[in-house]
């Protein structure tokens, strides 16, 4: 279904840039592992793992997919094709689709992740940074940080809702301006 093909390379795009962005802020991305052998590699790949166990990564993820839902809900329910099954069976779509994500999409990016780690990371960095996040003072972070989406998204949402209705506002005058 070319609807569902679409909405998946969004959600896949979506969870990506995330899993990138929380890598990439967290590298110093002009040190590179020096090149190693299979068991060092291996070495840091294990050691990354317990990095996006202890950083927040996983929830990260998670939330992101549960954030997309409503976000991919609301997309499908503006395509003909899904108006047009029956409510039994969108919701049906609905459920195997977030099913796929939660059981197959999440845990295909949270496989590449330690990977990336482990290809930017030297095994000294990486056990510091494991080492770090173990700390009382950053499992207050990843606590904090886990729930400050959820605690700005209704902020958020507010101050979008504004923006746009300046906009409009705006955009009125602009056109009255114009007519006149």
């Amino acid at each position: 279904m070319r609807l569902s093909a679409k909405l998946a390379i969004g959600l896949t795009c979506a969870l990506l840039s995330t899993a990138a962005v929380t890598a990439h802020a967290q590298i110093d991305s002009g040190t590179r592992p020096a090149a190693s052998t299979e068991a060092d590699r291996a070495k840091r790949v294990q050691l990354a793992q317990q990095l996006i166990e202890v950083d927040g990564t996983i929830d990260q993820v998670n939330q992101v997919r549960a954030g997309m839902m409503p976000v991919l809900e609301q997309a499908m329910r503006q395509e003909d094709s899904f108006r047009q099954l029956p409510a039994a069976d969108q919701t049906k779509l609905l459920e195997l689709l977030d099913d796929e994500f939660q059981n197959n999409l999440v845990p295909q990016i949270l496989a590449l992740i330690p990977d990336y780690y482990a290809d930017s990371m030297t095994t000294e960095q990486l056990q510091a940074t494991v080492t770090a996040f173990q700390t009382p003072a950053l499992k207050a972070y990843v606590s904090a940080h886990a729930h400050m989406s959820d605690a700005l998204q209704g902020r958020a949402g507010d101050a979008a809702q504004a923006c746009a209705r300046r906009a409009v506002q705006r955009f009125i005058a602009w056109k009255q301006a114009k007519s006149t």
